[in-house]
């Protein structure tokens, strides 16, 4: 009976210079894995090599198959290694991918204090830790004519892998980040029909939690005042003015809370847009909070102060305020917030998965497209200088309240 022929086993330059150590202090499934990962990061392996089979590795190091296991699986978990089913085990690109933020703001803007920049902190956080460098798209590179954000030509210029964009609402603009079958995430985006990943403010709750506040307080002669983007371009006498969108939410839940209560919404309820603060009409809100006429506002910090400086407010007003997410001891004024880290976290979250999605599985593609992720506001304890809202059990409720919305 003859023998078995010995199987050949042709070893590759990196792991023929892998040395393994016996009766060292170093375990020898790391001995394997620290060789691996110095031939990758020396170019002795290059991104896309397939790794040797491991039972092959196993006869050329001579070392049991649990060890090699071991040490590979290691790498894997890392992400210098990747596995693919019925093909082999794979270097990894190591190169880091570029997710280009498109944001309507400026850069100096999204630095200081302010929600997007909040939000953008945070997501930036958790994508430079997934090996992401984003390059920065903002304000200051766009023509005076596009409002919505920085100049497409713009963007394009610089390759990237996926687009964040930050408070960009525009459908149009989003279906050109659409069109080039990148991922996109969009953090403040009004919802559109443009299929997109969103994570954005959920401000008909907030409307309706700010608006809830109050009445819980025991006030029913509540005003809401919302702010515009400018004169209505089909009113040549300007006075007609368009509504900012979000605030169009806003007031629908607003709304949705006083017929809760049972409290009719008049047109006493709500303030015309007027974004010009100190204008004749907040002259006009003045005298009804004089005359008692308002004992509840719902607006934004600059309104309130602008009320602060302007009218001696009597102590029966309260006051809840949209995105006041910095409480001071300073602030007269308790707030609405919406939670930004997470939202920030949620679209990290979102690019990543989109990143390591393969290409060309349609039906998983369609598990994201569509898809919004909205996060309801929680109500903020702050420090005021008046007391301003319900007692503590009412906070309780309203943050159960807003945990609920954001779950279904």
């Amino acid at each position: 009976m003859r023998g078995r022929t010995k199987e050949t086993v042709k070893v590759p330059a990196w792991a023929s210079a892998l040395k393994v150590k016996r009766g060292d202090e170093t375990p020898i499934f790391m001995q394997i894995r620290e060789g691996i990962r110095h031939a990758i990061l020396e170019g002795r392996l290059k991104a896309g090599d397939a790794l040797m089979p491991q039972r092959q590795l196993c006869r050329a190091l001579k070392v049991n198959q649990v060890t090699a296991t071991q040490a590979i699986g290691d790498l894997l978990r890392e992400g210098l290694l990747r596995s693919e089913h019925g093909r082999g085990i794979f270097v990894n690109d190591m190169s880091p991918r570029v997710v280009s933020v498109v944001c309507s703001t400026s850069l100096g803007g999204l630095q200081k204090d302010s929600v997007y920049g909040d939000m953008l902190r945070e997501a930036a956080d958790l994508l430079g830790r997934g090996n992401v460098k984003l390059v920065y798209k903002t304000r200051e590179q766009r023509d005076k004519k596009v409002r919505f954000g920085p100049m497409l030509e713009d963007v394009f210029a610089d390759p990237a892998d996926a687009y964040l964009t930050v408070g960009i609402q525009n459908e149009e603009y989003l279906a050109e980040l659409v069109k080039t079958g990148k991922p996109v995430v969009a953090m403040d985006a009004a919802p559109t029909s443009v299929p997109f990943d969103g994570v954005m403010f959920d401000t008909f709750r907030e409307g309706y939690l700010c608006t809830r506040r109050l009445l819980e307080s025991g006030h029913r002669d509540i005003l809401f005042l919302g702010h515009d983007r400018g004169a209505h371009p089909g009113d040549p006498t300007g006075k007609t003015r368009i509504p900012e969108p979000d605030d169009v939410r806003r007031e629908a839940g607003s709304r949705y809370a006083l017929e809760q209560a049972g409290v009719r919404a008049t047109p006493e309820h709500f303030m015309d847009p007027a974004f010009n603060v100190g204008g004749p009409e907040y002259e006009n809100l003045a005298k009804r909070i004089k005359a008692g006429q308002v004992t509840g506002v719902v607006g934004y910090k600059a309104q309130m102060d602008w009320l602060s400086e302007h009218v001696d407010i009597p102590n029966k007003l309260s006051a809840t305020v949209f995105g006041l997410h910095h409480i001071t001891g300073s602030n007269k004024w308790s707030g609405c917030h919406a939670q930004v880290p997470e939202m920030g976290q949620a679209a990290a979250h979102r690019i990543l998965r989109r990143l390591e999605r393969p290409k060309g599985r349609d039906e998983e593609e369609k598990e994201f497209l569509g898809t919004v992720v909205t996060l309801a506001p929680l109500v903020v304890e702050g420090a005021s200088v008046r007391r301003i809202g319900p007692p503590p059990e009412i906070y309780e409720y309203l943050k159960t309240f807003a945990a609920e919305a954001a779950r279904a």
